[in-house]
């Protein structure tokens, strides 16, 4: 009996030792030097949970499109990168940071799936400032999906990337929730396994193939002083929600991306649907090219139903706005092409009143043939 106590102390000695070792090798090398790799501007959003960072880049008065990045172990809009630097050529992309990721803030809050979608509704009622298609990965699927359904004002488009958490709840075992919710022994799990070995191991788990200077960056995201709060909240369940109901409300297009790997056999997701081959969960950094072209070719449609008319985003002018020129008695318009990434002068432009009552003008691109669309103001 003296023996095995012995035994006992002096395991406890060693695994104390162990932490003591852990924490002062995460503390010695935190924080480490962190800049964005995405293309475009720098610029902070004032929330009223702290700054927000994000990177914006295309053509001012394109259509806007937002990028909503995963919250995980050394997150940021970094996993956005191959996406932002092709959809610039078409949209007005914003890449944010989510708070207590990447180089936004890490404030000392009660982190839940409640903040996130009161950022992105704020984001884009404040930054955006006009209806936008919402692209989001992984868990934030269900944060894109709530804001989509109470504010449909805000959200031209839903582009759901291998949104696994809507199918399945992203339940943590009982012991690590329990775990990261212990202030000491949360932290010490976080120093654990952000070492450089096991992050690799954990992102290799989420069937990513991690090369060095990913491995680099998201080690840098993950030693920035605070990094732990936000994804200790993840850990312990606390980031994920149930959007079943309003996954069932949504009134307008969505666009569900799996890579075949993980593609269910069924699923109760509403819209559209592609599967893109030899791709896994990371189906945007893998494939990013054929999700902008799948992208490009529900936009430029001309068969979207008139009841989707009032999400599709352009810039309002009055109605009683002179033409540019005119032709004979014909008045000109201009409208911005996604397809020939430009404004374009409407080919038979002609009035519209959308299933809302809205007034707007539709036409032709007179190079594409793509139908072109904007708003007008009523006078």
């Amino acid at each position: 009996m003296r023996t095995m106590l012995k035994m006992f102390w002096r395991l406890l000695l060693a695994c104390v030792l162990g932490a003591l070792v852990v924490v002062l090798r995460y503390m010695l090398r935190t924080p480490q030097a962190l800049d964005s790799k995405l293309p475009g501007e720098s610029r902070l959003y004032r929330w009223r949970h702290g700054h927000v960072f994000y990177k914006v880049a295309g053509t001012t008065g394109a259509p806007a499109l937002v990028l909503l990045h995963a919250p995980g172990i050394g997150a940021s809009a970094y996993e956005m990168r191959h996406l932002m630097q092709i959809l610039q050529q078409d949209y007005r992309v914003y890449a944010p940071d989510l708070p207590g990721f990447g180089l936004s803030d890490h404030p000392v809050i009660d982190y839940s799936a409640g903040t996130y979608i009161s950022l992105c509704r704020d984001f884009l009622r404040e930054v955006v400032r006009s209806p936008a298609v919402l692209m989001v990965s992984g868990l934030s699927c269900q944060y894109g999906v709530a804001v989509a359904a109470s504010s449909p004002e805000l959200c031209e488009r839903l582009v759901l990337l291998a949104p696994v958490p809507l199918l399945e709840r992203q339940r943590p075992p009982a012991w690590l929730a329990c775990l990261a919710e212990v202030p000491p022994a949360g932290f010490v799990l976080y120093a654990l396994i952000t070492a450089r070995p096991l992050l690799r191991k954990v992102l290799e788990s989420w069937d990513m193939v991690v090369s060095n200077e990913e491995l680099d960056y998201r080690y840098a995201v993950a030693h920035q002083l605070g990094a732990q709060r936000a994804v200790l909240a993840l850990l312990a369940g606390k980031l994920d929600t149930d959007v079943s109901r309003q996954l069932t409300t949504l009134r307008l297009p969505v666009l569900t991306v799996w890579g075949s790997k993980f593609a269910p056999v069924q699923q109760s997701i509403p819209g559209d649907v592609a599967v893109i081959q030899e791709t896994g969960l990371a189906v945007h950094e893998e494939a990013p090219r054929s999700i902008v072209d799948l992208l490009r070719e529900r936009t430029a449609s001309p068969e979207l139903p008139a009841a989707n008319l009032d999400n599709v985003a352009h810039a309002e002018v009055p109605a009683s706005t002179p033409a540019l020129a005119t032709i004979g008695d014909t008045p000109l318009f201009e409208a911005y092409c996604v397809k020939c990434r430009q404004k374009r002068t409407m080919q038979d432009a002609h009035k519209v009143t959308t299933k809302k009552g809205r007034n707007a003008l539709e036409g032709l691109c007179p190079v594409c043939n793509t139908r072109l669309f904007r708003f007008t103001v009523s006078e």
